[in-house]
């Protein structure tokens, strides 16, 4: 037993000599590399190298530049390298080429985050930014093979600098083992720039440290359509707003709270246009835990309530995991004796106090792939300095880097390599060395991998006659027959005025039915005349032709600059004289003799920021632009209308005013036609519209109000951004607007009279890029109607409110915008009830009393109004609707589609309303006269 005690004895201080020596000659040799790596000329590169690779991010496997940035490096040192690999990746070789083998490992890829920092460095591609150090991490690892090529022949093996592409959520890990570029490799060492650890600090921990990952993308499936009308739509953007605040209730109710796991929603997009009930609803996010079992229960309930939600509005859902395109990622976890050894080394390096025990956090890195393959450490390293305010976390669009970090990151790279386990496991690495056998990694790990990862009586007089009236209001009074005959007004006999009303009543009569309608029958032919014209072969292949020509290049809101001149072009084809611009691309053209009256027919010309969905020849060729409302078809209309009544001009008595109208879709460009004075000697006016709700060849309207009075708002609710994996650290506008979506409804079902029509709704949301970083901001947008003005009042006082309330409930900030500027509020819509009358009289002549639909109120809104508040004015619709085409498609969506067999029957109506009504007001200049 003495015997034993003394070899025991022996081989102990044999050992702690050994271990004391070599730490001693370790220590010695750490602080000549980071002395080296800070030397002026060794960190300038090292920065230079940093910012050129800062300058254009690339995203995941499009690494192209940075991959020849890091060959040109690497050719400059004479480092040998393979490449490709996994499409950019490079991974270079130090040292003897002999086992063991070593791997230092960094990640190349950018975020598609837009760089809010402004320096003179910033990212020079739109829309992506190395918001998550890769860029650093590459530069480390250059200065590390700097370093370690400086040592090349002192090294007892081989160093494998592995720059690898897609870490962010694209697994590049994964696929660089595929190929086998690490086999038979024995350690694995990664590094990690931290902005919430001071600059020249390091952490990290044995075991579990990042958790495993998957993303998931779902499109909820309404029915889009105009935003008046949310009852004849399935919106989307309620369905969505509800399943994002649901998915937060698996995590907080449905898991142990000793358990960790995130679901972050990280992305939302819906709709294009505030006045548009969206289609669809696209968001997607990140679902994070530190267990295989917890990421398979994550991504089973997320199916659920998404779906769930979907249909409980009516809507459908598809969720896709993205497990082919973004592999989920297992928990990385630290070998332990790798991490040992790697914490002796950065103690050496920086000294015990900055090695610092982090905690497991939420976030995940594809470093956990090699973890599942071989011993492997990753450590974070600090670059926080509150003087660069570089304290902002990772994936956020304000991330700044302190370079100082570069230097330390360099040294301890390449430290590890020729201190990797024989320091930390003196007896066991000198047998490896010497008999040339591998360290065997235990099996005890868990080897799975889970799946992380939107008038008829126009004069009062056709059916009551003067004397009747007389005798009635005589007798209500109580007055004698001779008083009721004898009446002075201003000093004459009403006696005298009785025979004269009798021998002009036959006279008064005809012309109140010629002012109503025309004259009769003439009137009647006229009418079937202009139809007949509009509906010649000839005749309609040129308005279906103009048409479908502007249908092809949509503009949006006084940017109609080439619809404006195709208008102009087929008016001086038809000789017919305009004034242009007016209200920037508008077209206002006349006909007749110039004198008064003056009636002015209005069409207008701007289209819809939507995609067209419909397949067919004459499809939207401008991305993301359609004519979704029919305004193409109404400038068709008009202009066959105008070529109707030039060919009649000799027989107009008065003129005719064509008004091609800009900026229809919520920028008021009627307020800014009668703003330029273009229409002040208007008298009366007639629009038509399209409707996919009346039959081809009908037509409707109504007297008094038709269309209700609407302004628009937009709201940005600005958070504080950060990593998916981390809410608790950031302030979440996905969620406040989420609240704010749902609350607003509130508004109607809850605050307002039920007999009272009120409509809220969000149209357009759009906030992150990423499924896994939580934004800095979430924008919305939408509509709100009323049928009165204090009702238009109170929907924009409470809505301000509810959003600003709700974003800081949440810890955010809410900017409202009514955009009164741009988008300014319309009035209630109202039609003269006379010329409703009027009109209606003339369409029951051209197709039919039962084809004169009698149309509902409905809360669609447009800037028509502000013509109704200037002179008497009606607006019309005119039927679309074909099942056979499928032209039954609401407006504002994004299959939209029109029977053209209807534009005979538009550009007739225009042109018999007009006539007649020019036709009628002269008979009353004539009555004026003779009385």
């Amino acid at each position: 037993m003495e015997f034993v005690c003394g070899w025991l004895l022996m081989l102990s201080a044999f050992v702690s000599g050994t271990a004391g020596a070599v730490e001693n000659g370790l220590g010695s040799e750490v602080g000549l590399l980071m002395d080296t790596a800070k030397e002026a000329e060794f960190f300038g590169w090292m920065r230079s190298v940093r910012r050129r690779i800062h300058e254009y991010p690339e995203l995941a496997f499009e690494e192209h530049k940075t991959s020849q940035i890091i060959r040109s490096e690497l050719d400059s040192l004479g480092i040998e390298y393979s490449w490709p690999v996994a499409k950019t990746g490079v991974v270079a070789s130090i040292g003897s080429g002999k086992q063991p083998w070593f791997s230092l490992r960094a990640d190349m890829d950018a975020l598609p985050i837009q760089e809010l920092v402004e320096w003179e460095h910033k990212s020079k591609h739109n829309g992506k930014m190395h918001a998550c150090g890769h860029d650093a991490h590459v530069t480390m690892l250059l200065g590390a093979a700097r370093l370690l090529q400086n040592k090349r022949d002192e090294l007892k093996g081989t160093v494998k600098l592995v720059f690898q592409p897609g870490e962010e959520g694209h697994a590049g890990a994964y696929h660089v083992l595929k190929e086998g570029a690490l086999n038979d490799f024995q350690a694995i060492f990664g590094l990690h720039v931290s902005p919430g650890m001071p600059t020249g600090t390091v952490g990290s921990k044995p075991g579990p440290l990042l958790a495993g990952a998957a993303r998931f993308s779902a499109v909820i499936k309404g029915k889009g359509g105009h935003a008046a009308s949310p009852h004849v739509g399935r919106d989307p953007v309620l369905a969505a707003s509800l399943a994002i605040l649901a998915l937060q209730q698996i995590v907080s109710r449905e898991t142990d709270p000793l358990e960790a796991r995130v679901i972050t929603v990280g992305f939302i997009e819906a709709g294009q246009a505030a006045n548009v009930i969206p289609e669809t609803v696209r968001f997607g996010g990140t679902l994070r835990s530190l267990t295989t079992e917890g990421l398979l229960y994550l991504q089973q309930r997320i199916r659920q309530v998404i779906e769930m939600q979907a249909a409980v509005h009516r809507c459908t859902a598809t969720i896709d995991f993205m497990e082919e395109k973004l592999t989920p990622y297992p928990a990385t976890v630290n070998d332990e004796a790798m991490y040992e050894h790697a914490k002796s080394i950065a103690e050496i390096l920086l000294g015990q106090p900055n090695v610092h025990l982090l905690p497991a956090t939420m976030g995940a890195e594809d470093f956990s792939f090699y973890a599942q393959k071989m011993p492997a450490a990753f450590f974070f390293i600090g670059t926080k300095n509150e003087t660069l305010k570089s304290d902002k976390p990772l994936h956020s669009p304000l991330f700044v880097m302190d370079e100082e970090a570069l230097p330390i990151g360099a040294a301890l790279h390449a430290a590890k390599p020729g201190s990797h386990i024989p320091y930390a496991e003196p007896l066991a690495m000198l047998r490896c060395l010497e008999m040339g056998e591998t360290i065997n990694r235990s099996d005890d790990k868990d080897k799975g991998r889970g799946c992380s990862s939107q008038s008829r009586n126009v004069m009062g007089m056709a059916n009551n006659s003067i004397p009747h009236k007389f005798s009635q209001m005589a007798a209500k009074v109580g007055l004698t027959s001779r008083e009721s005959t004898c009446l002075k007004i201003f000093g004459y006999e009403m006696e005298l005025m009785w025979w004269w009303l009798m021998l002009l009543w036959p006279l008064l009569c005809r012309n109140a039915r010629a002012l109503a309608t025309g004259s009769g029958l003439e009137m009647e032919g006229l009418s079937r005349e202009l139809l007949e014209s509009a509906r010649e072969r000839e005749f309609f292949q040129w308005m279906k032709g103009v048409r479908r020509k502007i249908h092809q290049y949509p503009e949006l809101g006084f940017e109609e600059h080439k619809t404006s001149e195709l208008i102009r072009a087929e008016l001086n084809s038809l000789g017919i004289g305009y004034k242009w611009p007016v209200a920037k691309t508008g077209v206002v053209a006349s006909i007749g003799s110039g004198d008064q009256p003056t009636f002015a027919l209005r069409a207008d010309m701007d289209a819809l920021p939507l995609q067209e969905l419909v397949e067919w020849e004459y499809k939207s060729k401008i991305e993301g632009k359609m004519h979704a409302c029919g305004h193409d078809s109404h400038v068709a209309m008009l202009l066959g209308a105008a070529k109707l009544l030039q060919a009649k001009r000799g027989m107009l008595k008065g003129t005719v005013k064509l008004v091609f109208q800009p900026g229809e879709e919520g920028y008021a460009g009627a307020y800014h036609m009668l703003k330029e004075g273009a229409l002040e000697d208007v008298k009366g006016m007639l629009g038509l519209h399209v409707i996919p709700t009346v039959p081809t060849g009908g037509i409707a309207s109504r007297a008094g109000p038709l269309l209700a009075g609407v302004g628009l708002f937009s709201a940005t609710i600005q958070g504080k951004g950060g990593h998916g994996a981390s809410p608790h650290t950031a302030k979440d506008p996905v969620l406040a607007a989420s609240f704010a979506i749902l609350a607003l409804q509130q508004i109607v079902s809850r605050e307002t009279d039920p007999l009272e029509a009120r409509v809220v709704t969000v149209g357009l949301v759009d906030g992150g890029e990423a499924g896994n970083v939580i934004p800095e901001s979430v924008k919305i947008g939408g509509t709100f109607r009323s049928l009165t003005s204090q009702g238009l009042l109170y929907l924009q006082e409470r809505i301000k409110e509810v959003i600003e309330t709700q974003a800081s409930v949440h810890g955010c900030d809410a900017a409202v915008d009514f955009m009164e500027e741009r988008g300014m509020p319309h009035p209630v819509m109202i039609n003269d009830e006379t010329l409703y009358e009027h009109a209606k009289k003339v369409g029951e002549i051209l197709v039919g009393e039962p084809n004169v639909e009698l149309l509902p109120i409905t809360m669609g809104a447009e800037d028509f109004s502000f013509y109704t508040k200037r002179f008497p004015a009606a607006m019309f619709t005119v039927g679309i609707k074909n099942e056979t085409l499928k032209s039954d498609y609401p407006l504002h969506s994004p299959y939209f589609f029109i029977d053209e067999e209807a534009f005979p029957v538009g550009a007739a109506f225009y042109a018999a309303v007009a006539i007649s009504y020019l036709d009628g007001h002269a008979v009353e200049s004539e009555t004026h006269l003779i009385l």
